[in-house]
């Protein structure tokens, strides 16, 4: 494709210059498509495409520089999305959980997954303030999702831990050291989950006949508790 471009030379006349420029227009001024997957992988390149009229977007050196230039809306975008999810504790990211980790002293154990150090800041914001019912069930509820039900009975305080409702994955210990940051030092405490995971099953019983003979519904199976299902974390000498 040719393109005749005037300029003023310095005489002050008008020259005429022939500018080459790579095009898909054929020799009857039809436009010929482009493969239609050249920019699929990017949103933002086909975007930058359809902005340009066709007889620009047509170009070959205009798309070469919309290839160069699109990756940077992609990372971009990419640094506004987590600014975004950073803004809020139960979406940001690694970088701000480690920021959350110093400012509060948590040290993470060595097996939690992001989403469990993430549901430990939660609780330990959530764990300010004075000790009730209310503020155990709410830092439970950072870790399980779910609820729980806590009761003082001969000095000791007993959390009891209901189902998580979505079955989210969480590691007991952290709500067990979690909660012993806000108990008096003058009472024992005993938390234990108040339903029973399969392992737990497997383990107590020989076969799913003894299962059976316990539970009569799946419902039953679902409420049902492993009597050893109890962790004494803190006990009280008397």
């Amino acid at each position: 494709m040719s393109v005749v471009n005037e300029t003023i030379g310095v005489n002050g006349r008008v020259t005429n210059e022939t500018l080459n420029i790579h095009s898909n227009v054929n020799v009857h001024g039809e436009y010929l498509e482009f493969e239609s997957n050249q920019f699929s992988e990017s949103i933002y390149g086909q975007r930058m495409i359809d902005y340009y009229p066709k007889v620009i977007s047509c170009i070959q050196e205009f798309r070469a520089i919309i290839r160069g230039e699109y990756p940077e809306f992609e990372s971009l975008n990419s640094s506004q999305q987590k600014a975004l999810n950073d803004a809020y504790l139960t979406t940001m990211g690694e970088e701000r959980i480690i920021e959350w980790e110093k400012i509060l002293a948590i040290k993470p154990l060595e097996s939690s997954t992001i989403d469990q150090r993430r549901d430990t800041v939660i609780a330990r914001i959530r764990g300010q303030g004075k000790l009730n019912t209310a503020l155990i069930s709410s830092i439970v509820n950072a870790f399980t999702g779910g609820t729980a039900v806590s009761y003082i009975q001969d000095s000791c305080l007993y959390v009891e831990i209901s189902p998580p409702p979505t079955n989210k994955q969480f590691q007991f210990l952290d709500v067990q050291q979690e909660l012993l940051k806000k108990i008096p030092a003058h009472l024992g405490l005993s938390v234990k989950r108040n339903y029973a995971e399969w392992q737990d099953i497997k383990d107590y019983h020989a076969n799913w006949q003894e299962v059976m003979d316990v539970n009569d519904t799946w419902k039953d199976v679902y409420l049902y508790v492993v009597p050893f299902n109890t962790y004494i974390v803190r006990g009280i000498n008397k």
